[in-house]
């Protein structure tokens, strides 16, 4: 057990506590390689359900989330918010927020992906040895992407609440208009769209099965959004 993690049992009336934790997962990038939570945990760790939620890409702010947090502690459920890869705390000097976690770069992309995936299975894990009876994923956009590739990697999950994901990874890198520089440095890279097919398919959500009781996700979106738009939430 993660040391840091045990002062989550100490509960003593309403709490938040933040806590930076090394990531299962390295990238090889100093200041990204920690995990950062804040818990607002309005009720035993042992005696509620707790949301781990995941904000979206790029996101200038997780304040709403922490309102959020708290209105979730007075329906009788914790919650812990996550900063997640190359975001916030995270962030390397010099860089924009969340501005290296999806570039033309697949490579660092993709493992920037699997470092997200790991290090929320790593925690449902060690919430479920702190004796939490149900852990559960709330991500939006990227957060949710990252969710969703979770339950179809690791059991134990007991819900998802996924707001608007990305559903169709190959036609976000080549297609939509909001990544039009990126798509400008995959084809001055020269790299050909036919040969990376098989490889978005590894981080597309339906191509896998899940992990988790399809009764138990629930999938949110809006009906103008480009990216998690409704036909791609329906798939």
């Amino acid at each position: 057990m993660e040391p840091g993690l045990q002062s989550l049992s100490a509960w003593n009336g309403r709490r938040r506590l933040q806590i930076k934790l090394p990531t299962p997962a390295p990238t090889g990038c100093a200041q990204n390689d920690h995990i950062w939570v804040e818990f607002h945990l309005g009720h035993p760790l042992n005696r509620a359900p707790i949301f781990l939620i995941q904000h979206g890409w790029r996101s200038v702010s997780v304040r709403g989330y922490h309102r959020m947090c708290r209105e979730l502690n007075e329906l009788g459920v914790n919650a812990g918010v996550l900063h997640l890869p190359y975001h916030f705390s995270r962030r390397p000097k010099g860089s924009f927020n969340g501005e290296l976690a999806i570039t033309s770069d697949i490579a660092r992309s993709a493992y920037t992906m699997r470092q997200g995936v790991r290090e929320i299975c790593w925690l449902k894990n060690q919430l479920k040895q702190l004796g939490a009876p149900s852990v559960g994923l709330w991500g939006t956009s990227y957060g949710a992407w990252i969710s969703a590739m979770a339950i179809t990697l690791d059991t134990g999950f007991d819900g998802a609440l996924l707001l608007e994901p990305p559903v169709e990874i190959e036609e976000l890198f080549w297609e939509v208009p909001l990544f039009s520089n990126l798509q400008k440095e995959l084809r001055r890279l020269r790299i050909p769209r036919e040969k990376m097919q098989d490889l978005f398919k590894l981080v597309t959500p339906y191509h896998h099965s899940l992990r988790i009781d399809p009764g138990r996700v629930l999938i949110l979106g809006s009906a103008n959004d480009p990216i998690g738009y409704p036909e791609s939430l329906k798939r």
